[in-house]
């Protein structure tokens, strides 16, 4: 404090150095101010980015989803196609025993 009294009193002469002292706290309550709204702007971005990017991630995680229900199914399907087709091959094995002019190819 005793350093901004000596410089003002040096650079500014007969004014006095409350005066100095109350133009520079509005200068620096201005230039507050503004840096406020800046850093307010980037968080506002910020938070608009993160928000688009959850909601990228939430859609991702849908579709994963989705596609691991896919697959899922897929595998219950081809179980069923492999166990039916091991039934109708035993089936046609059966029939071919019994009847010799019936032949199954492979």
């Amino acid at each position: 404090m005793e350093s901004l009294i000596y410089t003002a009193s040096s650079e500014v002469g007969e004014e006095k150095y409350q005066e100095v002292i109350s133009e520079a706290i509005v200068g620096i309550r201005e230039d507050n101010l503004k840096f406020d709204g800046v850093v307010k702007k980037v968080l506002d971005e910020f938070e608009m980015q993160l928000e688009g990017d959850l909601d990228g991630a939430e859609k991702v995680k849908e579709e994963y989803l989705i596609i691991q229900q896919m697959l899922r199914s897929t595998e219950r399907i081809a179980k069923k196609l492999e166990s039916a087709s091991q039934d109708l091959y035993s089936s046609l094995t059966k029939l071919s025993d019994k009847s010799p002019s019936f032949s199954i190819h492979n």
